[in-house]
């Protein structure tokens, strides 16, 4: 699956999920730079739900457990990058959460600013 900027990968065992290569997430993270038609492919794609408690390892370095980071001002979505090659891991719903918070850049660093 693509967006118009970035080559998005999409969980290939149904739980909807999407990995990010290094950078890649802030191509993405205002809705304006999103094909919105990547959310109701992601959404149709998923058949099973994943499971959130464990942490994972990254699914291009393999040997690398996955760090966990607040993706957002309000602290409620949470996701996890590697260290090793700094591609990121989101689960369903995570990126268009990410995306609708702030119209654009400026709303995002103003955001970023005041808190």
């Amino acid at each position: 699956m693509a967006s118009p900027k970035v080559e998005v990968d999409a969980c290939k065992d149904g739980c909807g999920g999407i990995w990010l290569d290094n950078l890649e997430i802030k191509k993405l993270d205002e809705k304006s730079e999103v094909d919105q038609q990547l959310f109701i492919k992601l959404a149709e794609s998923k058949t099973k739900s994943p499971d959130l408690n464990p942490r994972i390892k990254c699914p291009k370095c393999m040997d690398i457990v996955m760090m966990r980071h607040f993706a957002n001002i309000n602290k409620d979505i949470v996701i996890d990058e590697c260290a090793k090659c700094g591609g990121w891991w989101l689960d369903i719903g995570e990126l268009e959460k990410i995306s609708e918070e702030f119209p654009t850049e400026a709303a995002h660093e103003a955001a970023a600013q005041s808190s």
